[in-house]
């Protein structure tokens, strides 16, 4: 719900502005803009809201900035569950962990935040190296 809020709201469509500033046109910056994006969109609101909502986005943005479309696609969704390791709310396979674990919403989120990092990092390097 809150997705779909954000979204008629034009939250997505002034993200894919801001990333299609930001990058001028350059690949690297444009994924580097996508990752930032992509990850605090997951861990924020949830892993759907980036598939459904984010990488149509990113696709129209790359494309009109003249990128190839796909290697920013792909970044969306592969951090689409990458990213939504950090909150409960972000995954419903954390919500399951978080209600087991019996840890307060806080604490979860900073035991997750180095593993977070640590994922969303090595994805990053991945898709610069290829």
């Amino acid at each position: 719900v809150l997705a779909h809020f954000c979204d008629v709201e034009g939250l997505f469509r002034a993200c894919g502005a801001w990333t299609a500033r930001w990058a001028a046109g350059r690949p690297v910056r444009l994924l580097t803009a996508v990752f930032a994006l992509a990850s605090a969109i997951t861990a924020v609101l949830s892993l759907d809201a980036t598939i459904v909502l984010l990488t149509p986005v990113v696709f129209a943005t790359a494309a009109r900035t003249g990128v190839r479309p796909k290697p920013h696609v792909y970044a969306c969704t592969h951090l689409s569950n990458t990213a939504s390791l950090l909150l409960p709310v972000s995954n419903l396979t954390n919500l399951l962990a978080f209600a087991a674990s019996g840890l307060g919403f806080t604490r979860f989120a900073a035991l997750m935040a180095l593993p977070w990092l640590a994922a969303i990092g090595v994805e990053y390097l991945v898709f610069r190296r290829f």
